[in-house]
């Protein structure tokens, strides 16, 4: 009973290291984002540069640099952090989000 109560207690430790690392890996991802997104004049999506007539948009989410047609303006159910609000979310984003929901990641 001691064994399975340490066993227990070790598989909850290894599940947090385990959140920890993926949350860590999310902010460094976040970090190089932001650090490269000042330098770049093209989408960080699909590379078309920005001009006077494409201006470029933030996702809400991943805070990427895009393009209109890589990040449009429309409600986003699949992300609860922003309700039904109209929130510009990249559609990297999106298409993470609704895979999460189906189960697929």
């Amino acid at each position: 009973q001691d064994l399975n109560r340490v066993k227990l207690a070790l598989q909850s430790k290894e599940e947090h290291i385990i959140n920890l690392q993926k949350s860590n890996e999310a902010l460094q991802q976040e970090l190089e984002i932001t650090r490269f997104d000042h330098e770049e004049n093209k989408c960080m999506l699909c590379s078309t540069e920005f001009g006077l007539t494409l201006w470029p948009h933030h996702c809400r989410k991943c805070h990427r640099k895009c393009c209109y047609a890589c990040a449009p303006v429309k409600v986003q159910e699949h992300l609860e952090e922003f309700g039904d609000n109209p929130t510009r979310v990249c559609n990297n984003c999106v298409d993470t989000a609704v895979a999460q929901v189906m189960g697929i990641m």
